[in-house]
């Protein structure tokens, strides 16, 4: 009997150890209520850890240096993603070079890109939208910080 109840305990813990390396291995959920910015997708294979929407936020943005900053109020995301999976994680370099893709495409004007952060500027309908990038070496994690701001 307490072969058994050992032995359906030890079954137990190791489920639950194959399932805490499952969550680690890309199977990773979102926070619930979150999603990405329309236009700026996730590296593939992160996961939204942490997120933040609000209609009326404000952030400060580098303009040209990283010591002059520009106050942009509008609607605001704070998103962290964190890599899924187990092994190499890229670097912040590449986590950089994937948003760089996607700003030069919707035409955005990089303002300052230094390690380790990104920050740009691009049109959006009657307004701009302000993007900062902070991907941190080895690429585990990166925090994304936009705000769009209305020019009427």
């Amino acid at each position: 009997m307490l072969t058994e109840k050992l032995g359906v305990h030890v079954a137990f813990v190791m489920a639950a150890a194959l399932t805490s390396l499952a969550v680690h291995d890309g199977a990773a959920q979102d926070v619930a209520g979150s999603h990405d910015h329309p236009g700026l997708a996730r590296v593939p294979g992160y996961y939204i850890a942490a997120y933040d929407e609000t209609r009326s936020d404000h952030a400060e943005f580098c303009v040209r240096v990283a010591t002059e900053r520009a106050k942009v109020t509008g609607h605001g995301w704070r998103i962290t993603y964190r890599r899924a999976r187990v092994g190499a994680s890229p670097s912040g370099e590449q986590v950089r070079a994937h948003y760089r893709a996607l700003l030069k495409k919707a035409h955005a004007k990089p303002i300052c890109d230094s390690t380790p952060d990104l920050d740009a500027r691009m049109p959006h309908d009657g307004g701009e939208t302000w993007v900062h990038l902070r991907a941190f070496a080895p690429g585990d994690s990166y925090e994304l910080e936009v705000v769009e701001r209305d020019l009427h």
